[in-house]
């Protein structure tokens, strides 16, 4: 197949669709920042993890900016520090000297760069709006690219050295704590915050400490560097296609190990990226990539799966149409009527009454008769724990009733009550009588009845079970729990392949019970079945049976050559017909007959061109099944005197060419 038939044969499937929608959804919400959250957080954890102490940046404070900067100014360049910057809304008279003191809130000389914001956090540096030298430029003029990559917050907020004017307007300072620093100077305000309101970390701090963070990073060139909207695009491209093979060929509950062990390694390789290489790796966008991917692919492959599964129930129903098959004891309404079938079909009873327990009570109620009616009981007690039914139990089995339980009881009809238990648990009771014959045995009669009870019990008991859990199943409440209210496609499949596998397993045994030998191949000389009496046929004569094909069997069993079997063979391929041979095998005589069988309309096979599914052969013991007949003499008598009034049918010919 070519690649445009495969583009057209795959733009036409609804899974494609979905997954092009998957990947616009994950590039919508990639290029629109939905993701920054996460990356956010992920930043967060990962500066707490990659903290540093080393800095060349301090914080100055002073209570009263406006009256003590002129002092501050001197003082401080007296130090030799890299620079000194004044930070205050109020007018401040710039120093006059020749040192590096910068105002940029006071001066048009120098600017700050502006601050991108992800969620209310200052994230990333972006160019003044209008055109200005840039402060930082002039302090850091050897540093690196800076514009749209993130501010290293790795510096811990303790760590940042702080101090008050008044020490340093006290002398109490070390030359060594400012010299060679970059000293930013603000207003001590407790209430002063940041001009977005929120900040990158756990509290809110005053203006100078951002731009403290901004000159360490430039002081440091730590500046974290985001992957380009195109790098991670693609990557985002390779990462779906790549998910979207690898959790098709695991089951879901693999997938989900895979993706909680990918999301982990993950987020160690953004802490490494981060710690060694200064890169923030996209996990917003992978993240979500992984899990977005992983539910896709499990609402698809289940969307597909509840349509096959559709398709395979309706196949499976229409196969299953015109087959009779009859409900199943527990499936049945209730199980009466098919005891009372039972009981008709087998014994010989002038009169039965069943008897069924009130549940959690112990009496009994009439519940059906067998050529009688329940009001033909006399015994007024319904109390098993009572004669006669307490005798029954005792006994575990049928007794003999000496007082009238029946009304109008004939002179030599005899009575006898057994229960119906199965497992210590009293189901019912069976009351019945018999008018005994010539030949009556009674202890053989109560035994039969022994084992009917029994057999009677136990499938009502089974029945009460079933019934119990069938109820429960069925509440409303266990079956909003168990997502049940809708019956699932699993359970119809499952009373599908019930239903095929009633029929399946009733044909293989019927196959199984054939007193002839048979085996059935396929068009191509291989076994299909075999029963249980061809394997002792084979046992009995020595046969290879499972590495002969149909050519071999036919030769071995036979006298024909290979040439006049293949012929025969082919007869009954082309033609359909059916041929009967005499086979002689270690003294034994056997009728062998061969016929085709064709091909259902329904057939799995309906690729195959031939209009024969299969080849049946039947072996026939003749002196077996002679041996079991009584007059023997008769029977064949009868055999010549057909043959002798039977036309002869004429052969047909073999079509050997």
């Amino acid at each position: 197949m070519s690649v445009f038939s495969q583009l057209n044969f795959i733009k036409r499937q609804r899974e494609f669709w979905l997954f092009m929608s998957l990947f616009a959804i994950l590039l919508i919400a990639s290029a629109s920042g939905l993701y920054k959250q996460v990356n956010l957080i992920g930043l967060k954890w990962f500066s707490k993890l990659n903290t540093t102490q080393a800095t060349q940046v301090v914080v100055i404070e002073a209570e009263n900016l406006q009256q003590q900067h002129q002092q501050l100014a001197k003082i401080l360049s007296d130090y030799q520090p890299k620079a000194v910057v004044f930070f205050a809304n109020t007018e401040l008279s710039p120093q006059q000297n020749d040192g590096p003191i910068y105002y940029p809130f006071n001066t048009q000389s120098v600017c700050l760069l502006e601050t991108e914001n992800w969620y209310g956090s200052a994230i990333s540096l972006a160019p003044p709006a209008n055109t200005c030298n840039i402060l930082w430029d002039k302090i850091f003029p050897q540093h690196g690219e800076y514009l749209n990559k993130i501010i290293d917050y790795s510096l811990p907020y303790y760590s940042l050295p702080k101090f008050s004017a008044q020490r340093v307007l006290d002398g109490d300072l070390f030359t060594a704590q400012l010299s060679e620093k970059v000293i930013l100077v603000a207003q001590h305000s407790k209430f002063s915050r940041l001009n977005s309101n929120a900040y990158f970390g756990a509290q809110e701090l005053p203006p100078v400490y951002l731009q403290a963070f901004i000159a360490n990073s430039f002081a440091s060139d730590s500046f974290i560097q985001p992957l380009n909207k195109v790098t991670i695009a693609a990557l985002m491209v390779l990462a779906s296609i790549f998910f979207l093979v690898w959790y098709q060929r695991n089951a879901t509950k693999t997938n989900v190990v895979i993706a909680v062990f990918t999301s982990i390694l993950l987020i160690i390789s953004g802490l490494a990226a981060h710690h060694w290489y200064s890169v923030l790796l996209p996990l917003g966008e992978l993240l979500s990539l992984i899990w977005l991917t992983l539910l896709w692919v499990f609402i698809s492959l289940k969307w597909s799966e509840e349509e096959n599964l559709k398709s395979l129930i309706a196949l499976i129903q229409q196969r299953m149409l015109g087959r009779y098959l009859p409900r199943h004891f527990l499936e049945q309404n209730e199980p009466w009527d098919a005891i009372i079938q039972l009981v008709n079909q087998q014994l010989n009873l002038k009169r039965s009454i069943f008897l069924t327990r009130l549940e959690g009570d112990h009496r009994v109620t009439e519940i059906r008769a067998i050529h009688c009616q329940l009001s033909d009981i006399l015994e007024m007690r319904r109390d098993y724990e009572r004669v006669p039914y307490s005798d029954a139990i005792k006994a575990f089995g049928a007794i003999k009733i000496t007082r009238p339980f029946f009304q109008q009881l004939a002179e030599d009809e005899q009575q006898y009550i057994a229960p119906l238990m199965y497992a210590g648990d009293v189901r019912g009771f069976w009351a019945l009588t018999v008018t005994p014959q010539n030949n009556f045995d009674e202890q053989a009669f109560i035994k039969n009845v022994n084992l009917f009870a029994h057999q009677i019990g136990e499938l009502l008991f089974h029945y009460k079970v079933f019934s119990a859990e069938q109820k429960n199943l069925k509440s409303t409440l266990t079956r909003a729990l168990t997502f049940s209210l809708k019956e699932p496609l699993s359970h119809k499949i499952k009373n599908a392949i019930n239903e095929m596998d009633q029929k399946l397993t009733s044909l293989e045994h019927v196959f199984n019970q054939l007193h002839s030998a048979s085996i059935l191949y396929n068009l191509f000389g291989q076994i299909v079945q075999v029963n249980e009496s061809l394997e002792r046929f084979a046992r009995e004569h020595k046969l290879s049976i499972f590495d002969m094909s149909a050519l071999d069997l036919l030769c071995r069993c036979t006298e024909m050559d290979s040439e006049q079997a293949k012929g025969k063979l082919r007869y009954l391929t082309l033609k359909r017909g059916k041929i009967v041979l005499p086979v002689y095998l270690d003294n034994r005589t056997y009728l062998l007959s061969i016929r085709a069988l064709l091909k259902q309309s329904t057939s799995l096979n309906a690729s195959t061109p031939f209009e024969t599914s299969g080849v049946l052969f039947e072996f026939i013991d003749l002196g077996e099944q002679l041996s079991q007949l009584n007059d023997k003499e008769a029977f064949l008598t009868h055999l010549s005197e057909q043959l002798a009034v039977n036309e002869q049918l004429l052969p047909e010919e073999w079509d050997d060419e």
